[in-house]
């Protein structure tokens, strides 16, 4: 039975309802409802566009402009390009420079792309050394979905679509859960942009593996919120492939981190 209640400043039309029956008011709160439900998720998706809009928009050089998202002037200070340093007038020297994008994770990415590309899952790679694993390199990631958008574009571009791709995703996870915990949206929107973000990631943006980890601990959490609230079912589901996930993007050192910090 529908209890009589009238929103404030509403009247409940008379059209189309029997004497001695209320289906004319419970149509007017049950359209008011599904009103209101339909304008949060408008609002919602207004918020999740704007993470959209700032992840695309950050790495606007690398996505629109055709750079590479890798420190490439680093190969100045390398055997054979160290002498070609001076045609390079404006190039200048850092101290303890990070060439692991360069060195490893650009080469890894374009080596993994082309060999999936060709239809040839890359076990081997006949490149280093005489021949080296190269799945059983847990940071190569070939079984992680970012690694395979190298596959249909440039690895130059892939490599800021791919950054882009996480940035939002992790935002929009932790504004998820947030919103899940009961914070409203403009506290939940500065807590995903603050993640996003946040010193470690920006400071690992170039090395894939590195900073693709964490990004993953939102969902878990509301994985793990599911379970409390009595959704064991896709609560674990969303734990368990989440989990997954993290452990394919390529650092078990970040992974342990991560899982620490999930079971505290």
């Amino acid at each position: 039975m529908w209890r009589r209640r009238t929103l404030p400043g509403w009247t409940v039309p008379q059209w189309g309802r029997r004497p001695g029956t209320r289906g004319g008011e419970a149509a007017v709160q049950c359209a008011f409802m599904v009103g209101r439900l339909d304008r949060s998720f408008a609002r919602e998706l207004r918020c999740a566009a704007l993470l959209a809009v700032l992840s695309i928009g950050f790495l606007w050089r690398c996505n629109f402009t055709g750079r590479a998202m890798v420190p490439g002037d680093l190969l100045l200070i390398m055997e054979p390009w160290r002498h070609y340093s001076r045609q390079f007038p404006e190039f200048k020297r850092v101290k303890n420079p990070l060439l692991d994008p360069i060195q490893q994770f650009y080469p890894w990415r374009k080596f993994a792309g082309e060999s999936l590309r060709r239809g040839e899952l890359p076990l081997w790679n006949q490149y280093v050394l005489c021949g080296n694993p190269f799945v059983g390199n847990n940071q190569s990631a070939v079984f992680y979905p970012e690694t395979w958008l190298h596959a249909v574009m440039p690895t130059d571009r892939a490599l800021g679509w791919a950054t882009s791709l996480y940035l939002f995703i992790s935002g929009a996870l932790m504004f998820w859960f947030l919103r899940l915990i009961g914070l409203r949206r403009g506290p939940g929107l500065v807590g995903a942009l603050a993640f996003m973000f946040n010193g470690f990631v920006v400071a690992w943006l170039c090395c894939p593996s590195l900073r693709s980890v964490s990004g993953w601990l939102p969902g878990m959490l509301v994985g793990f919120e599911w379970t409390l609230r009595g959704r064991r079912a896709a609560g674990t589901a969303l734990c368990g492939l989440l989990t997954g996930l993290q452990f394919l993007s390529g650092h078990l050192h970040i992974s342990l981190f991560v899982l620490l910090l999930f079971g505290a």
